[in-house]
């Protein structure tokens, strides 16, 4: 299933130890025989859950395939040991992880038992009790650390990179005291509770298991021979063992010792003491402390009493009993307590009274039987003992072997931890060994040298002899064994020479600290023969003959002095050997890992640490990029990337990590930490990114396997409102208005059609998670069994409902190599609105998990959604408002609402944008944009013909891009176009109304189409809902005529349409005579050249009937072109229209220069008098026309009055002054005409009208060309 990341973390080439093989080889048969017999698993019930394939999982653990829950309703199960599932699985210890960085890397390095040992060591050494303190606190944290799941559930498609690969489940146990049981995967809300029984294989044979401790990532691998695990334990076991069986022997007679020394006669020689007729005079032979009183402590002034100052002798005047432990030093009184349990008898001293100088003297220690003077009942110590470098003390044994330790400890580690990497692993057994061999042989000449010393001191306090010892050959054997050990590593060392000697360092110090040490015991051996005196006041023989024969047997306190020694020796032995004996195991721990590791985006469903090999990261699909952050630990070598996606091509690798090249991640110079950026395309699809972490050790990689699944969100919208209802009773009544629909839905429809509204609107925006885990890919014409997202080559969404959507939540096109798909999630209750993590101690989701929370979370998330509204008055400017989020009381719920409430009429018709971010992670929202308009109105109808009616159209042609409330019925009547609306929820109702009849005499028909809501089930009120009408009284208006229809053609440039409207005519001469049409006028208002040209065949170009001639159309708009065409189709510029004005008075009276240019050229009357546009009663010529209001927008500059003007007197010959000769006598006598007119005089006249600059510039041309 994870074809380049399926060996979850096996070794190559580990460490095979030769001193090993003997035992390894003998203990194989019957441990194979175990671990088979113990990986026999039960028959597996449906769904069929089996045992992972060793080639493809390393670790142990559970498959299984075609899944029907996704990963989130994963986080709910739970396990049991009960088919039923009535209770949640409990008395099981759940592993501890810590929080930080820094406590997982403390949890790494205790797995390293050859550096714990050596820094207690040297610890000891020094005397530093800050490493019993570091760990302590180790242990106190442990107390505060999160609790693991007790199993991992993850999913995963067999291909990363095909997406119709079928997904599977792996289940790996992460607790110890499931291993080997079966168990039930359960789901408290379902009605089947039981998922699965999982039949877990127990975990192989390990000593450690004994202590309840185990390794999660050594003791689950399969690829990692057992033997190789056993066999360093079954020797550790055997030297602690071996240890205790001595330690034992030795405590044994050193009891026995001390019960010699409690039973000696001390009492008796106490008691003859006290016999003694006083006084008595003793010899002092060694400094003697006087006491101020017997039962005192304090000291006398005279001083001790020294005899080397002449204090040969003193007289004791009175005896005493005094308890010893108040004279005494501390190691005697722990003789005397010892001394006291076994007899049960209070250590006594006998003190004596000096006459001179006054005070108590010690004349007999009962714990040491000594003291500082010599005479009557008082034995004489020895003349001579050993020298104190042959008979070394326990302190000093002590001190030297700790120092012995620490030293070879830190050498073993120096040569596992740098020198390993460069050696093949014969060379590293051969190095290992060979320090061992030399640290035992020092500490046995160190055991060595007190026994032939304790011998030698006995030998000379009983006869006065010297022992000599055998000859001693440790030196040379310590030497051949560094010689072949220096051979070894020199020969096979395979790093540069740097590496050597910083490697070597280490064992260098180690052998130079041994060589040291054997020197001194060796040297130490050869004092033998000279003996020291204990006392030169102690009498005895000169001579001390020597020996080879050593006594039978040595006093009780010299034996006790050996035993200490031996059980040192022999506790530092065992020592070197369980560092030898962890170095294999060390050596095992030692692989590539990842101490921590995170993402900038993002959920992982398990811890991030060293032992998670397999992690699950919940990722939204809208995220296209990650960073990766990661901390490598102390043995890794190098980290490298792979990650695999469908939409890319092949495997994409890259070497994050190096320590002898360049990584491509940005990595931190205080800490073995870096990051790196991965960029993964959006959607829905599986990634997996397999990350290799390689060991300085010849080891395998530790591949880590992390499954990128996609999570996304159903968004569905609301609108809630009070409408307006139809109720013709009670105008003011309303009713609750209230719509929703899906996300899917929205992008196809912008416009949301509500009915009229009042007060405030509510619009609503609610997430609900969705997971694209697992993705079921299903063939063409195929349906998935399971209520999960579906990945199809087309989306099976059924019937779109209107106002609401299809049955699809969810729906995208996706392109992939070669074909598009489309990833559908179907079904209601698939889109979660709770989630409940279980809490019991076999919970999958783990006790405390923060799922929920991230689901959820608005404060600290990205999640948020805004309204822009674009204002098309100000250009450009636009307003955000922010939804307010709705807080949840249950603590299980995972869906997000979102209101925003405003007045109606501030949303209606207005364009806005919702913007939605939906990812959980503050630091990259990503959003995405939806457009929304609220239409106060019901939705659009759509105009349709008859299919078979070919030479039918409309005009302008509907279109559902460009919606208009009027259109045009060419060559068809009204009642055969035919309103449908695409929302079911409505429907359309029609009336056809009769105009009368056009200017060529057809029947002008007029059909009207307006929408109204139905009764749909669950909204009664609905039926009763206003919708304002598009138009004025409808929504749409269909007009037939052919008339109609050629204005309509002439407004749209569509000169086939005219044609054809032109050629429909039965005859064609009744477009001549009818000059009322207004149809010219109309195509050359809209500057249509090619058109008046088609329409000058038919129509007459005067149309003096009408309200404007074409002429004077065309002179208004100082259209010289149009001019020029229907004066070549002789047309009249004289003739007037219905209002008694012709073209040149329409031109002038705009100030269009070059049109009155044009028709004075064509021989219009440049002083014709026609009627005035200012309701006056005096008719007025071109020029005169200039002076009356209003003038139209071309006159408003003074210049192009002037020209107008200069045009029509100067290069026209118009007069100045006119008489109306039309007005008759009666009129004159009544003042209702004019007699004479002058241009000048009216121009004057025109100052009073506000245009003083301009009649003055008309004044002063008009006085030149008069004069």
């Amino acid at each position: 299933m994870l074809r380049n990341a399926s060996q979850l973390f096996a070794f190559v080439d580990a460490p095979q130890l030769l001193w090993l093989r003997f035992l390894c080889l003998s203990f194989k048969r019957s441990l194979f025989a175990t671990s088979s017999a113990g990986g026999a698993l039960p028959s597996v019930s449906q769904p069929s859950w089996m045992k992972t394939s060793p080639e493809k999982f390393d670790a142990i653990s559970l498959s299984f395939a075609d899944p029907d829950f996704s990963i989130l309703d994963s986080r709910e199960f739970f396990l049991s040991e009960l088919p039923a599932c009535q209770e949640a699985l409990s008395g099981i210890e759940l592993r501890k992880v810590p929080n930080s960085t820094a406590a997982k890397q403390l949890q790494l390095s205790q797995r390293v038992r050859v550096k714990q040992i050596k820094d207690a060591i040297s610890a000891a050494k020094n005397h530093d009790a800050s490493f019993v303190r570091d760990q302590y606190m180790s242990l106190v944290a442990k107390s505060g650390l999160r609790e693991a799941p007790a199993v991992e559930l993850h999913m995963f498609p067999e291909s990363a990179l095909d997406p119709y690969s079928n997904w599977s489940v792996l289940v790996v146990p992460r607790a110890r005291e499931i291993f080997g049981k079966t168990l039930f995967l359960c789901n408290a809300f379902a009605a089947n509770r039981c998922v699965a029984k999982l039949p877990f294989e127990p975990l192989p044979f390990h000593f450690s298991h004994a202590l309840r401790s185990w390794d999660p990532l050594l003791d689950t691998s399969r690829s990692v021979s057992q033997i190789e695990l056993i066999a360093p334990e079954l020797f550790l076991l055997l030297g602690l063992g071996v240890l205790c069986c001595t330690v034992g022997w030795t405590v044994l007679r050193l009891a026995q010792s001390l019960c010699k020394i409690a039973n000696s006669p001390a009492v008796q020689t106490i008691d003859k003491l006290l016999e003694l007729p006083l006084p008595q005079t003793y010899q002092v032979i060694r400094t003697t402390v006087v006491y101020a009183e017997a039962e005192s402590q304090e000291v006398s002034l005279v001083g001790p009493l020294d005899p080397y100052d002449g204090h040969r002798e003193v007289a004791v005047a009175e005896m005493k009993r005094s308890s010893w432990y108040v004279h005494a030093s501390a190691f005697r009184r722990l003789l005397g307590s010892l001394r006291y349990c076994l007899r049960s008898h209070q250590p006594e001293a006998v003190m004596g009274r000096l006459q001179t100088p006054p005070g108590w003297i010690i004349l007999y220690d009962e714990t040491s039987s000594t003291a500082g003077v010599r005479g009557a009942c008082i034995t004489e110590p020895a003349a001579f003992k050993a020298h104190t470098d042959f008979l070394v003390s326990p302190g000093s044994v002590l001190r030297r072997q700790l120092i012995l330790a620490a030293s070879h400890a830190s050498a073993q580690w120096k040569l596992l931890s740098d020198l390993a990497r460069h050696l093949p692993v014969s060379s590293v057994v051969i190095a290992a060994q060979g320090c061992f061999f030399m640290h035992v042989l020092v500490l046995q000449q160190i055991e060595r040298n007190v026994y032939w010393g304790v011998n030698h001191d006995e030998l000379l306090e009983a006869q006065q002899k010297r022992l000599s010892p055998t000859p001693s050959y440790a030196s040379y054997a310590f030497a051949a064994s560094a010689a072949i050990q220096a051979v070894v590593i020199f020969m096979t060392f395979g790093g540069q020479f740097l590496d050597l000697i910083s490697g070597c360092s280490a064992l260098l110090v180690a052998v130079g600290v041994h060589v040291w040490d054997l020197y001194v015991s060796v040297t130490g051996l050869e004092k033998w023969a000279q003996p020291q005196r204990t006392c030169e006041w102690v009498t005895g023989s000169s001579t001390l003959p020597s020996t080879l024969d050593k006594l039978d047997a040595v006093g009780s306190k010299r034996e006790c002095h050996f035993l200490v020694a031996s059980m040192l020796s022999w506790t530092a032995a065992t020592t070197a050997w369980t560092v030898l004996a962890c170095m294999t195991l060390d050596g095992m721990r030692m692989h590539g890992t990842l101490v921590d590791y995170s993402f900038s985006q993002g959920y992982l469903l398990y811890e991030a640490e060293a032992t998670t090999l397999q992690n699950t990261l919940l990722l939204h699909s809208s995220s296209d990029s990650i960073t990766f952050a990661f901390q490598i630990g102390e043995h890794t070598a190098s980290l490298s990337l792979e990650y695999q996606h469908p939409q890319l091509e092949g495997q994409q690798e890259v070497l994050l990590y190096s320590k002898v090249e360049a990584g491509a991640a940005m990595m931190t110079s205080s800490v073995t930490a870096g990051e790196y950026a991965v960029f993964l395309p959006q959607g829905p699809f599986y990634s997996r990114m397999t990350l290799r972490a390689a060991s300085k050790l010849r080891i395998k990689d530790t591949v880590y396997v992390i499954h990128v699944i996609r999570v996304g969100e159903t968004i569905s919208l609301s609108l809630n409102g009070t409408a307006d209802v139809d109720e013709p009773a009670d105008p003011n009544l309303t009713a609750p208005f209230h719509e929703r629909r899906g996300w899917s839905y929205q992008k196809k429809h912008f416009d949301w059609h509500v009915p009229k509204l009042r007060g405030d609107l509510t619009l609503g925006v609610e997430l609900r998670p969705i997971c694209f885990a697992p993705l079921v890919g299903v063939g063409p014409g195929r349906v998935s069994k399971y209520d999960l997202a579906t990945l199809a080559p087309s989306c099976d969404c059924g019937t779109e409902k209107p106002g609401v959507g299809n049955d699809c939540l969810h729906q995208e096109i996706l392109a992939l190599p070669g074909s598009d798909v489309c990833v559908f999630l179907r079904r209601e209750h698939s889109a979660r609105g709770r989630l409940r993590p279980d809490e019991s101690q076999g919970s999958l989701s783990g006790r405390g998990s923060d799922l929920v929370q991230w689901l959820r979370d608005v404060s600290i998330s990205g999640k948020s959604v805004v309204l822009i509204s674009f204002h098309t008055g100000d250009s450009g400017s636009k307003s955000w408002r922010p939804f307010r989020a709705e807080n949840s009381t249950d603590e299980y719920e995972i869906s997000n609402l979102f209101l925003l409430s405003m007045p109606a009429r501030l949303l209606l018709m207005m364009d806005t944008q919702l913007v939605v971010a939906a990812t959980q992670d503050p630091t990259d929202a990503e959003e995405s944009v939806l457009p929304l308009r609220i239409v106060p109105h019901h939705p659009p109808i759509y105009l349709s013909i008859p299919a078979g009616d070919s030479d039918g159209f409309m005009l302008p042609e509907f279109s559902v891009y460009n919606m208009r409330t009027e259109y045009t019925a060419c060559l068809l009547s009204s009642d055969q176009v035919q309103g449908n609306v695409l929302d079911a929820r409505f429907e359309v109702h029609e009336e056809l109304v009769y105009l009368g009849k056009d200017c060529l005499k057809s029947e002008v028909q007029r059909k009207r189409f307006w929408a109204v809501r139905k009764k749909t089930p669950g909204c009664n009120e609905c039926a009763s809902y206003v919708y304002p009408p598009w138009g004025d009284k409808s929504d749409i208006t269909v007009t037939s005529s052919i008339v109609t229809c050629m204005t309509a053609a002439v407004g749209l440039d569509d000169n086939d349409t005219l044609i054809r409207s032109v050629e429909s005519l039965p005859t064609k001469a009744i477009m001549r005579d009818r000059n009322d049409c207004n149809i010219l006028q109309f195509a050359i208002r809209l500057n249509r050249q090619r058109m008046l040209d088609e329409l000058l065949k038919y129509w007459n170009p005067a149309s003096t009937t009408a309200e404007e001639t074409p002429l004077g159309v065309a002179a208004s708009e100082g259209n010289t072109r149009m001019l020029e065409s229907l004066i070549a189709h002789r047309a009249d510029v004289n003739a007037l229209d219905r209002r008694g004005r012709n073209a040149l008075f329409h031109a002038s009276h705009n100030c269009h220069v070059r049109a009155v240019d044009l028709l004075a050229r064509m021989k219009a009357n440049v002083s014709e008098m026609i009627a005035p546009s200012d309701g006056s009663q005096c008719r007025v010529t071109p020029l005169l026309s200039l002076f009356t209001q209003p003038r139209g927008q071309g006159c408003r500059r003074a210049e192009m009055l002037n020209d107008l003007i200069k045009t029509l007197v100067q290069n026209h010959s118009a007069r100045l002054s006119v008489e109306d000769t039309r007005c008759s006598k009666a009129n004159r006598k009544a003042g209702l005409c004019c007699l004479q007119q002058t241009a000048l005089v009216e121009a004057r006249h025109c100052q009073h009208l506000g245009h003083s600059e301009i009649v003055e510039h008309m004044l002063r041309e008009l006085q030149g060309w008069i004069a």
